[in-house]
């Protein structure tokens, strides 16, 4: 949002009075400075915050830093943590194998993204499993696509087109929101991996 803020006023700097409470709860989140409070001169109980709104170009990380201690929440403690070497996002295409043979831990094991995760496969199904009966689906994946792939993959009772008039939707609806899920599935898996 700061961003867009520093496009759309082109870098300036200038104040603003305010004693709108929403706007003085906002703008403190957003980075900027409250000057002080002024009299409003038209009645003695009406009180004016003065805000410094600055615009201009400031870089991430300074951003970043101020939100982290209006926010005053604590890091985490990443001593003795162990790292798991770099896991590319695993896309559309190697998660459908992955869920494609999902119940045959050799085949499994023999798909070149697995073997880039460093996981064995009775390892990846247990997490896809997790991922995929958890009550509250991790983001970015939605109920409405952890139901389709745990019904598609793990279920597999029913074909495509059967699915699709299960879920209330054309076929083509259903296909993309298939893609749509497998690609959320391989971030929320990535993710997983590199948690574990």
């Amino acid at each position: 949002m700061q961003q867009w803020l520093i496009l759309m006023t082109s870098g300036l700097r200038g104040m603003m009075v305010t004693s709108d409470p929403q706007l003085n709860s906002l703008l403190p989140v957003l980075g900027f400075k409250k000057i002080g409070h002024f009299n409003s001169g038209r009645t003695q109980d009406e009180e004016l915050t003065g805000w410094e709104l600055d615009f201009r170009q400031t870089s991430f990380h300074e951003w970043i830093q101020i939100i982290i201690r209006q926010t005053d929440r604590p890091y985490e403690s990443l001593a003795g943590a162990t790292r798991r070497p770099y896991v590319n996002v695993i896309d559309l295409n190697e998660m459908k194998q992955i869920l494609l043979h999902l119940f045959d831990t050799v085949k499994l094991e023999q798909l070149a993204v697995v073997k880039r995760m460093d996981r064995s496969g009775n390892e990846l199904q247990r997490m896809i499993h997790e991922i995929l009966i958890e009550s509250c689906p991790k983001e970015p994946l939605s109920a409405l696509e952890q139901q389709i792939l745990k019904e598609s993959y793990l279920q597999r009772g029913k074909n495509k087109n059967q699915l699709s008039q299960d879920f209330h939707m054309s076929r083509t609806t259903f296909y993309r929101h298939s893609q749509s899920a497998l690609r959320h599935l391989g971030y929320v898996l990535t993710q997983f991996c590199g948690h574990e």
